[in-house]
């Protein structure tokens, strides 16, 4: 029996002294390991500046003041008279050109090239005495004196018309139109009467 004791006894040991041994081992503090936060970055959205529509309505605008003024240029015609926006157009642009000729003319005084732009009806009308002494009367300046066309080249029709501005253009009939400058308050200066004579347009001077 106590043969069988001490066996057991020295069984025991090596398990005890193993027990103690894993209690007594100092306990690893753990720590956890966490990932590094994702930064996120936001990015401002680009602005993007959409202007077709702006250009689109540019384009509307051109359009619809084009279409405006070709009514308002026929709008005194008779039924009858019909005259097309091309047209229009055409005879705006030669009767233009020939302000801008007559605009140098002035410039320079220059008698003989004014009269290649004159109606044969107004040279005639304009060189009777008796019509000049009626443009005379109608001079602020009554000092001035009219001898013939000449003199009312010199004296009336460039101090009516230099430097003046015309912006449009109005039909009287198909071949007889004026061509005015528009103010602001839309009413209109008359600088200018234009005749259609063998398809050209030429300046025609009202009678009095």
């Amino acid at each position: 029996m106590k043969l069988f004791t001490k066996f057991l006894f020295l069984l025991t040991l090596p398990i005890s002294f193993l027990l103690f041994s894993c209690g007594s081992t100092p306990k690893v503090e753990e720590k956890e390991i966490q990932a590094p936060e994702k930064v996120i970055v936001q990015e401002e959205p680009e602005e993007i500046i959409d202007n077709s529509d702006d250009v689109i309505l540019i384009d509307e605008v051109v359009v619809d003041e084009t279409e405006e003024e070709y009514l308002r240029s026929i709008n005194n015609l008779q039924a009858e008279e019909v005259v097309t926006k091309s047209e229009f157009e055409e005879d705006k642009a030669a009767i233009l050109a020939i302000i801008e000729d007559l605009a140098e003319i002035m410039e320079e005084e220059d008698f003989n090239a004014w009269m290649n732009y004159i109606s044969k009806d107004s040279k005639t009308y304009y060189s009777n005495p008796k019509n000049i002494r009626k443009a005379q009367k109608k001079l602020p300046d009554k000092t001035l004196q009219l001898y013939g066309i000449k003199d009312y080249f010199k004296h009336v029709f460039i101090p009516a018309r230099k430097n003046r501005r015309v912006d449009e253009i109005r039909y009287i009939s198909k071949s007889y139109v004026k061509a005015v400058q528009v103010k602001d308050d839309s009413s209109i200066v008359v600088y200018y009467y234009f005749v259609k004579e063998n398809g050209k347009w030429i300046v025609h001077i009202p009678e009095l």
